[in-house]
């Protein structure tokens, strides 16, 4: 089965309650069973399991969206200020240490493999490299 074919299908009936979902998409089936749910129907291709059929109750079905349209917290300065200061602590940060490198294109320091390269400083004073 390609990459295009492994769907999830989501369907709310409001008369019944209930959600009917299909999948052919085996992380999908395992987050489903591992949850409880046992499939209602198994589709089958040349003796092989492909297709699995759900119903849920509409009551115990969760469902979020995330990313660009996920709304935002609107924060005061005084509120923005206490969670910066909470999270400096938690990573160990001095306060006012100002950990980027490139301040003003934070992005262009970030590695071909996603991740941030050693700050050549501390690897010259020996401290340990996060």
């Amino acid at each position: 089965m390609t990459r295009h074919e492994q769907e999830t299908i989501i369907r709310f009936d409001a008369e019944n309650a209930q959600v009917n979902i299909f999948t052919a998409y085996a992380p999908a089936r395992a987050r489903i069973e591992r949850r409880g749910y046992a499939p209602h129907r198994i589709s089958h291709l040349n003796g092989r399991e492909v297709g699995w059929f759900y119903r849920l109750p509409y009551a115990e079905f969760k469902w979020r969206v995330t990313g660009a349209g996920r709304a935002t917290r609107a924060l005061s300065d005084d509120q923005r200020q206490t969670l910066a200061a909470r999270g400096r602590s938690l990573a160990g940060i001095r306060p006012g240490a100002n950990r980027s490198r490139n301040s003003s294109n934070f992005s262009a320091s970030v590695g071909a493999n996603g991740k941030i390269p050693p700050d050549p400083e501390q690897v010259r004073a020996g401290r340990p490299v996060p």
